[in-house]
């Protein structure tokens, strides 16, 4: 532990401003810099041990930090170039995170990493903006806009029931909160993304909040805008929240950069902070807690001196907000046995199964609030959307032999809604001894018939397998429609025998807004008690 230990001393005194360290002669270099680059933190690393760097692993490891430093300085001249073309177009750009908090936040610019340029662009000029990106030879490269097949800017999806295209185009401007384009140059990758939203925050109806007090700041002799000093700190806490949690299981994971972001910030900028503003918006998009568990966090890993308190007006309104089931009361989504300094330099697999492990545990307990009082068979039960309040319908689960039966009674007006609608099953096969496996079963309209998709996931490996499309049973009666869905225990793949007849399942109604994309606007969430019926 010796290379997380140093890691660590090397954080604190550039909190510090302190530029010498003393450097233990046991140390693996090599060790060492690959930490540092999981952390984000590879050039202020090198730059604290650089004399001490064996000679025959120098020139390695100094030739990287140049190459970042000429990578950082393209970044830059790609930043002015996109702000000045799309500033002659009239098209406003709101610039956050990179270069933004390198130049505020930094003694160096080039002392904080990052791999892209993030813009936030309005919904309307997204085209616009796709075209100066075209023209400077920039290629869309990554999110659910790149399956397209057509010349616009959408997408065209096959029906799985039919095997044929439809005609029905989704533009950005209605669904992913963000595309990323690439353009090489030389041996240096540039990445620009595009965003209406960001992970932390991907409603863009949300974002719209942070957006609302943009201000005016240079940097690098370019003049941007970004979020002010007060939201561009509620972001930073959420984006930490995000990599910390939410996204163990998706494509990142908790980094010593993301801490030392918000130190700064604190340290350097907290005469900027609306603490009231601040407040107000953080309870708004239900982030209170979440923002208390993260200061927790750093608590725990910065000493006491390097941290800034945050005034206890943040605490002020958290017996006010409502009440998120997403997280624990700690603001964590699960109760880890660990402190967050051992999951910092876990290795990310096996984080990502402690979380699941800890993820099931929280299914079987007092947490869940439904785990007590189970679904029975043959009984209805209640369904209301809690975004809108305005949709709601019921439903019920049936055994016969070993066809397991899921049948849903819905209002016609919701029913015939069900081509932009998406009802969602989701079984969770969640024994105590077993892998968690999602089985998600889609319901939606596909040229006047409605039909079922369903797909089995195992979260350990990110693994999905689709199973043939169905067409569900539909009866037709005065003011409402039966939907009547029939599965074997082997198509399903559930074996009730490994969770003692109970099953965890989730019924969802989500609006689409690409094929198997959309965002939930109803969630019902509880176990059901098959019985000790002869399929056992």
């Amino acid at each position: 532990m010796l290379e997380e230990k140093l890691i660590l001393l090397i954080v604190n005194n550039y909190i510090n401003g302190e530029n010498t360290i003393e450097i233990p002669t046991e140390i693996d270099y090599k060790r060492l810099f690959n930490i540092a680059k999981e952390q984000k933190i590879f050039p202020i690393v090198y730059n604290y041990v650089r004399i001490f760097i064996p000679k025959e692993i120098d020139q390695v490891y100094t030739s990287e930090y140049l190459f970042w430093r000429l990578d950082f300085l393209n970044k830059v001249s790609e930043t002015k170039k996109i702000l000045s073309v799309s500033k002659e177009d009239t098209i406003p750009i709101i610039l956050i995170k990179g270069i933004v908090l390198s130049s505020w936040l930094y003694d160096n610019s080039y002392d904080r990493y990052f791999s892209d340029m993030d813009f936030i662009i309005y919904p309307n000029d997204i085209l616009k903006m796709e075209k100066i990106l075209t023209n400077m030879n920039y290629l869309k490269c990554f999110g659910l806009l790149d399956r397209r097949e057509d010349e616009k800017f959408g997408v065209i999806y096959k029906d799985k029931l039919t095997n044929n295209k439809t005609s029905t185009i989704y533009n950005f401007i209605h669904d992913n909160h963000e595309v990323t384009y690439s353009k090489k140059i030389g041996p240096f990758k540039v990445d620009v993304e595009l965003k209406r939203g960001t992970s932390s925050i991907p409603d863009p109806n949300n974002f719209e909040n942070l957006l609302d007090s943009k201000i005016k700041t240079t940097i690098s002799d370019i003049e941007v805008q970004t979020l002010n000093k007060t939201n561009t700190l509620i972001h930073l806490f959420s984006n930490t929240f995000e990599n910390t949690e939410n996204s163990l299981f998706i494509t990142k994971s908790a980094n010593l950069r993301d801490y030392l972001d918000i130190v700064l910030f604190l340290k350097k900028e907290q005469s900027q902070i609306n603490w009231e503003s601040f407040s107000e918006i953080s309870n708004k998009l239900k982030l209170i807690n979440k923002i208390e568990y993260i200061y927790n966090n750093l608590k725990k890993i910065f000493p006491k001196e390097n941290l800034v308190n945050v005034p206890k007006i943040i605490k002020k309104h958290i017996s006010n907000i409502e009440s998120d089931n997403s997280t624990l009361s700690s603001g964590s989504l699960v109760e880890w046995p660990t402190s967050i300094l051992d999951r910092l330099f876990k290795p990310r697999s096996e984080l990502r199964e402690e979380f699941f492990k800890l993820f099931k545990r929280r299914i079987h307990s007092k947490y869940n609030e439904n785990f007590n009082n189970p679904t029975l068979l043959n009984t209805e039960h209640n369904f209301i959307d809690n975004k809108y309040n305005k949709y709601s319908f019921s439903y019920s689960f049936d055994l016969d032999d070993d066809i397991f039966r899921i049948s849903f009674r819905l209002p016609t007006d919701l029913y015939n809604k069900l081509n932009n609608l998406c009802l969602i099953v989701t079984f969770l096969e969640n024994g105590k001894n077993s892998h968690i496996t999602y089985k998600n079963i889609f319901i939606r309209q596909r040229e006047k018939r409605i039909v079922a998709d369903l797909s089995h996931l195992n979260i350990y490996t990110d693994l999905a397998e689709e199973s043939p499309c169905q067409e569900v049973q539909v009866e037709f009666n005065i003011d409402m429609v039966n939907l009547v869905l029939e599965y074997s225990f082997e198509e399903l793949k559930i074996n009730p025998h490994l969770t003692n007849g109970f099953l965890s399942y989730n019924i969802g109604l989500q609006e689409e807004v690409l094929p198997n994309y959309g965002q939930l606007i109803g969630t019902q969430y509880s176990q059901l008690h098959l019985g000790l019926l002869k399929v056992f």
